[in-house]
């Protein structure tokens, strides 16, 4: 071997060499243990525990059995997720992007901060399966599937707490509740839009769009999330729109006074559910 051949296997060997000094050395818990202390520090309330830290190609971290909760609500459990930092962030001061892929789905953004500690997060959600978000599916009683995708901002302020705005998509939703009071073995939607605020423990939904075969529905309101989830506060403004086959459903199943009562306008029924997510007081159509 001589020449240019003879430099290239000099130089292969050498980039051998360093990848498997990179993982032998690869200081895996230091690493793990800044990752949660740093972003504990952003987030207060927020905490990210992590399994273990491995190095990833194209550079970045590979990360295993991450748990996130907050305020000691468990929000979802990944089994691997793969982190890179964006290439710009080399020219951001006190600021860094990010791509992380998890959930079958990927996010990407920026975190930015300041001297008085103040952290902003904004980003974009791509083909996230709502299957794999143990969270919805306490929530709604129901396990859920759907590919969500939507833009998120967030803000981390020492005197404020958390607080943060979104908007996301789901599409090809589908909803198998646990327990109704009519037979319906599912909910099926075409498209999900939700437009809400995040304020620490409470959540303002401005806006919720259902629309699928089944029903359409429309959705304000708030929830104040307290520890267990169950135990969290709802105040939320539903209108209903059943199809001809739900509908049909629903008139052989509940009392006609409620679905042509006060309140109701001829295209579907109001109802007001108030009180706590484990034991809510549903008034239907102005009728309590």
């Amino acid at each position: 071997m001589s020449g240019p051949k003879k430099y290239f296997g000099y130089a292969l060997y050498a980039a051998a060499v360093f990848v498997l000094l990179l993982y032998l050395l690869f200081p895996a818990e230091a690493v793990k243990n800044r990752l949660e202390q740093t972003l504990a520090r952003a987030f207060p309330g927020l905490r990210i525990a992590v399994g273990t830290v491995s190095p990833a190609f194209p550079p970045g971290l590979r990360l295993t059995d991450v748990a996130v909760t907050y305020q000691g609500m468990a929000l979802t459990t990944v089994d691997r997720m793969t982190v890179w930092p964006g290439w710009r962030t080399l020219l951001m001061k006190k600021a860094v992007a990010f791509r992380v892929t998890a959930l079958e789905g990927s996010t990407a953004g920026a975190i930015r901060w300041d001297n008085s500690g103040l952290m902003t997060a904004r980003g974009r959600i791509a083909d996230i399966r709502l299957a794999l978000l143990p969270v919805l599916r306490d929530l709604a009683e129901a396990d859920l599937s759907g590919t969500l995708d939507g833009t998120f901002s967030l803000t981390a302020d020492p005197a404020d707490g958390l607080s943060g705005e979104t908007t996301f998509h789901v599409s090809d939703c589908v909803l198998v509740p646990s327990s109704l009071p009519v037979d319906i073995d599912q909910l099926r939607f075409e498209t999900v839009t939700v437009a809400a605020a995040l304020e620490n423990r409470r959540a303002l939904i401005r806006e919720s769009v259902f629309r699928g075969p089944d029903l359409n529905a429309d959705i304000t309101g708030e929830l104040r999330f307290e520890n267990p989830l169950p135990a969290s506060d709802i105040s939320l403004d539903i209108h209903v729109t059943p199809h001809r086959v739900l509908l049909a459903k629903l008139s052989q199943t509940l009392p006609a006074g409620l679905l042509n009562g006060p309140g109701n306008d001829g295209d579907g029924f109001h109802l007001i559910v108030t009180g706590r997510w484990e034991a809510p007081r549903v008034a239907f159509g102005g009728l309590r």
